[in-house]
């Protein structure tokens, strides 16, 4: 799991002018596709933290075994797919420790052990179609920026794709949060803290620089442009943190 958020999540973050405007667009959107997932007039068991740390990390085991298997998708863009993927790996120990920072601070279990607290149930399966729309969509409309490399772009959504669906799949018939008949609280509020909590003093701009690199070096030679652009963003950064 921490390979694809690292493939979404960076690039995303470097292509924003500021913190704000991350924060803003990342946890605006998310609510947006969470209340669209809601079945509506149906409610649900908020999750116990015990119950919910159990199912994230049935979840991300479920997507890591996914990766192997959907990473050949990038040998249309490159004969060394092998080293792109050493690429992403290397910013694995920091992916891991945000997602699990956000995962503590996000309040979203129930941690007063009456499981008796009732929420909006979400159609976890429809939280992933929307998912992947919106992801479609954000390509759209910036299509001028990236046709230098569609190609690669149109790779990279592939790998996604087939993570997703082999996802889904592992999940058939239902959900690990299904079994508990539970699941996690979202708030629009405690993930923009959290977020911002858990990436102070993280400069993307500049990590998404490297793997942009090393990216190139790994057979993805068309994205050496954009380097110097991460580049200058990030050296930019840092003259407004100091």
């Amino acid at each position: 799991m921490n390979l694809i958020l690292s493939i979404i999540f960076l690039t995303f973050l470097a292509t924003q002018h500021t913190h704000g405007d991350v924060f803003d667009k990342l946890t605006s959107q998310g609510r947006h596709l969470l209340d669209q997932a809601n079945i509506p007039g149906t409610l649900i068991r908020q999750c116990s933290c015990v119950e919910q740390e159990e199912c994230f990390e049935i979840m991300k085991s479920q997507v890591h075994s996914c990766i192997a298997p959907c990473w050949k998708g990038f040998n249309k863009v490159t004969d060394r797919p092998d080293d792109l993927k050493k690429c992403f790996d290397s910013k694995n120990d920091m992916l891991v420790s945000l997602l699990d920072c956000f995962e503590d601070n996000i309040h979203s279990c129930d941690d007063s052990h009456a499981q008796s607290i009732m929420i909006p149930k979400k159609n976890i399966s429809e939280v992933f179609r929307l998912g992947v729309l919106k992801v479609e969509s954000s390509k759209k409309g910036s299509i001028n920026l990236i046709a230098p490399i569609q190609h690669i772009v149109d790779a990279a959504g592939e790998v996604a794709l087939c993570v997703k669906n082999c996802f889904i799949e592992k999940n058939t018939p239902s959900f690990c949060f299904d079994d508990k008949n539970c699941q996690p609280k979202l708030e629009e509020s405690d993930a923009k803290k959290s977020l911002r909590k858990c990436t102070k003093g993280i400069n993307w701009k500049s990590e998404a620089g490297e793997i942009c690199e090393c990216s190139v070096k790994a057979g993805l030679e068309d994205l050496s442009q954009y380097c110097p652009m991460f580049k200058l963003m990030a050296s930019r950064a840092i003259r407004r943190r100091n």
